[in-house]
C-alpha cells in the first residue's frame, strides 16, 4: 500500500478524530514537503485534530500546512486550512506572515509579495521550489494585466 493509502485509512470515520494519528499525519506533511506532494484531505484532518486537542498543536506544522495550501494554487484550500486554525494562533509568528502573504497573493499585489519575501526569506525556507512556483505565476500574471 502506498503512503497516501495508508493515511486515508487512518481517517475513515471516527478514526479521523483519534489523536494518536496527529504524530503520523505530521510525519506525512514533512513526506510531503520533501517529495513535493500536496494531501489536502490529510492536512485538513491535521488541523482538525489540532483543533480538536489544543495542546498538541504544532505550530511549525500549522506554517507548513498553510504553505503547502497557498502552492496548491487554490483559494479555497487556503482558505479552509486558515479557518481550521484558531484565531488566537493565525495572529502569532510564524503563522501571522504566512497569512499576510497569502493574502497578497490572493489579491495579487505581487510586488508587495516578494518585498515581504525579501524581508522575511525565512518564511519559505522549508518548502523547495516555492520562489521558483511564483515567480512562474507572478509572471504570467502581469503579462496577462498588460496584454
Amino acid at each position: 500500500m502506498d503512503r497516501k493509502t495508508v493515511i486515508k485509512s487512518k481517517l475513515q470515520g471516527i478514526e479521523s478524530y483519534n489523536p494518536e494519528h496527529i504524530t503520523a499525519l505530521e510525519e506525512h506533511l514533512s513526506w510531503q514537503i520533501i517529495n513535493n506532494d500536496y494531501d489536502f484531505e490529510a492536512n485538513l484532518a491535521l488541523l482538525r485534530l489540532y483543533q480538536f486537542y489544543p495542546e498538541r498543536f504544532n505550530s511549525e506544522c500549522a506554517r507548513l500546512v498553510l504553505l503547502k495550501a497557498i502552492i496548491s494554487m487554490s483559494h479555497s484550500d487556503f482558505t479552509l486550512c486558515k479557518y481550521l486554525i484558531h484565531l488566537e494562533h493565525l495572529s502569532e509568528e510564524p503563522l501571522s506572515q504566512v497569512v499576510e502573504l497569502g493574502f497578497l497573493l490572493e489579491t495579487c499585489r505581487f510586488s508587495e509579495f516578494w518585498t515581504k519575501v525579501k524581508e522575511n526569506p525565512k518564511v519559505f525556507s522549508a518548502i523547495p521550489g516555492f520562489r521558483d512556483l511564483y515567480v512562474d505565476v507572478s509572471t504570467a500574471f502581469s503579462r496577462i494585466l498588460y496584454t
